[in-house]
């Protein structure tokens, strides 16, 4: 596998995921508060991600800034081989609290869209 790097973002979208992820302290805090105040322009994306992380959690594998990813309710690993290890972990516990085991790996998952067919 060829390693691969998404830049850090500094647009305003980015920024204002941040703020919509970072801000409040929880997922379902977040999801509140966009739905009540309306989400800004380019805040889609917290909006999206909130709703992702009520069901599931997410590994961020080789952030240059994994304070960043922390802060917004996310996991951060180094490497891929540590990220998959770490989902490994939460998978493990999601189990013992009777939840069925998923793991979905999706490169440029920001700008990719996983349909479940079924």
């Amino acid at each position: 596998m060829t390693g691969w790097r998404v830049p850090l973002g500094s647009g305003v979208g980015e920024r204002l995921c941040y703020e919509g992820l970072s801000l409040t302290r929880s997922p379902g805090e977040s999801l509140d508060r966009l739905r009540r105040e309306r989400t800004r322009g380019r805040e889609q994306r917290a909006f999206i991600v909130a709703s992702v992380l009520r069901d599931v959690a997410i590994v961020v594998v080789g952030a240059e800034r994994p304070e960043v990813v922390r802060a917004c309710a996310t996991h951060a690993a180094p490497t891929l081989v540590e990220g998959l290890a770490l989902a490994g972990e939460l998978a493990r516990a999601s189990l013992r609290a009777g939840r069925d085991l998923r793991l979905l790996v999706v490169r440029h998952a920001i700008r990719a869209l996983p349909i479940v067919a079924g």
